[in-house]
C-alpha cells in the first residue's frame, strides 16, 4: 500500500515497460480503433487516441484536401478520418507534435523537423518508436506524424490492492481507491477531496471525476449502459454531466478502480495503400494518476455510495473547455486490466 503525494511524471519516467504490451493483432478482445465512431458490441474493449486523428489532419493539409479512398483503401475509415472532429483544438500545445512533409533532405525534410520538434518540446526525453528509417523513404514520399504525451498525476496517492481487487468479467483484478471513507481519517479526507460524483443512481449506473494536479484537463470514468457507438457514449456521459450537480463522495462510502498497464502497437491493415499506418498508445492508469504516451504514423511507402467499477465502464481523457476528449477507453472485459496478485500459501 503507498500513500503521499504524487508529483508530475516527466516524460522519460514513463518509459518503463507496462505490465501488458502487445499487438493489437493478437489481443483476442480489444478493438483498438482510429476515430470515435466504432460501434461498441459484446463484451469487446474499444480503445481510441487522439493521435491517428492528429496524423490524419497533417496529411490532408499536406495533399490540399481529403485523402482519397483509391490511394488510401477502407473507404468508410477514411470518410471518418477525412470529417477531421477531432484537432489540435482538442488538445493544448505543450502536449503533442503534429507534422507531416516529404523527406527532401533539405531544409524543410520532414524527419530532421520531426526530431527537432520532439527534442525541444520533450527536452530530448521522446522516444519515437514508429518513425521510419531515412533509407526506406524516397523524396517523394510523404510522412505525417503525431506524438502526444500527458501526465496527469493526483496530489494525493490512493490506496492500491494488488491482493483481493475486484473481480471483473470473471477475473480478479487490482483496484485502487479508497476502501471505505471514514472522515476521521485524514488520508483519506484527502484522497476523497479528489473525487465527485456525478448523477449516481445506483452501484451499476453513475459517473466520477477524479481531480489531477492539472486544472486543464479531467478524467472522467462513467460505470454506465453503452451506447452504439464509443462517439455517442460519450456523448450521452457528457450531457449527464452538464445537467448533473457535482457532489463529494458520501461517508463509508467505497471507490475501487481498476488498475490499467498496457502498451499496445495498433498496425492498420485496411489502410495498406498508404504504404505504412500505425499507432502506438502506452496508458496507465494507478494509485498516482494517469500517464499518455501515443504516437501515430501514416505515411507511404443513497446513504452510501458503492462507486466499484466492478462492471464495463468508460475512461475519457479531455482537455477543459475542448469538444472532444483526446483519450477514450471502453473496457469490457478485463484483457487489459492488472490481475491481483496471488498469495503464496507455502509461507
Amino acid at each position: 500500500m503507498y500513500f503521499g503525494w504524487a508529483p508530475p511524471l516527466r516524460h522519460d519516467q514513463v518509459a518503463g515497460p507496462a505490465f501488458l504490451k502487445a499487438d493489437a493483432d493478437d489481443l483476442k478482445g480489444t478493438v483498438v480503433t482510429p476515430h470515435l465512431e466504432c460501434a461498441i458490441t459484446g463484451d469487446e474493449n474499444v480503445l481510441w487516441c487522439a493521435t491517428f486523428q492528429l496524423a490524419w489532419n497533417q496529411l490532408c493539409d499536406l495533399l490540399g484536401g481529403p485523402v482519397p479512398s483509391d490511394i488510401a483503401g477502407a473507404a468508410e475509415m477514411v470518410s471518418i478520418l477525412n470529417r477531421q472532429t477531432v484537432d489540435t483544438n482538442d488538445l493544448d500545445e505543450a502536449s503533442y507534435v503534429a507534422l507531416a512533409g516529404y523527406p527532401t533532405g533539405g531544409p524543410d525534410d520532414i524527419l530532421d523537423r520531426i526530431a527537432v520538434a520532439l527534442h525541444e518540446k520533450f527536452n530530448g526525453a521522446a522516444d519515437p518508436q514508429l518513425l521510419p528509417a531515412r533509407g526506406d523513404l524516397e523524396r517523394n514520399d510523404w510522412v505525417a506524424y503525431a506524438y502526444l504525451f500527458k501526465s496527469l498525476p493526483f496530489r494525493w496517492a490512493f490506496d492500491r490492492d494488488r491482493r483481493s481487487g475486484v473481480t471483473f468479467a470473471e477475473r480478479g483484478v487490482q483496484t485502487f481507491g479508497i476502501h471505505q471513507f471514514m472522515e476521521e481519517q485524514n488520508r483519506e479526507v484527502r484522497m476523497a477531496s479528489q473525487v465527485l460524483v456525478y448523477d449516481y443512481r445506483s452501484e451499476d449506473d453513475f459517473i466520477i471525476e477524479l481531480k489531477t494536479q492539472s486544472e486543464s484537463d479531467c478524467m472522467v470514468l462513467a460505470k454506465v449502459q453503452p451506447e452504439p457507438t464509443l462517439a455517442d457514449t460519450i456523448r450521452s456521459v457528457w450531457k449527464r454531466l452538464d445537467l448533473a450537480e457535482a457532489k463529494p463522495m458520501l461517508k463509508a462510502s467505497s471507490l475501487g478502480i481498476p488498475v490499467l498497464d498496457f502498451d499496445i502497437l495498433r498496425r492498420y491493415h485496411e489502410l495498406s495503400p498508404v504504404g505504412m499506418a500505425a499507432q502506438q498508445i502506452r496508458f496507465r492508469l494507478d494509485e498516482t494518476g494517469a500517464v499518455l504516451k501515443s504516437e501515430a504514423l501514416v505515411a507511404e511507402a443513497a446513504a452510501f455510495q458503492y462507486l466499484i467499477f466492478d462492471k464495463p465502464f468508460l475512461v475519457m481523457l479531455q482537455r477543459v473547455g475542448a469538444k472532444n476528449p483526446y483519450f477514450a477507453l471502453w473496457v469490457a472485459n478485463a484483457e487489459l486490466l492488472v490481475p491481483v496478485e496471488l498469495r503464496d500459501e507455502t509461507r
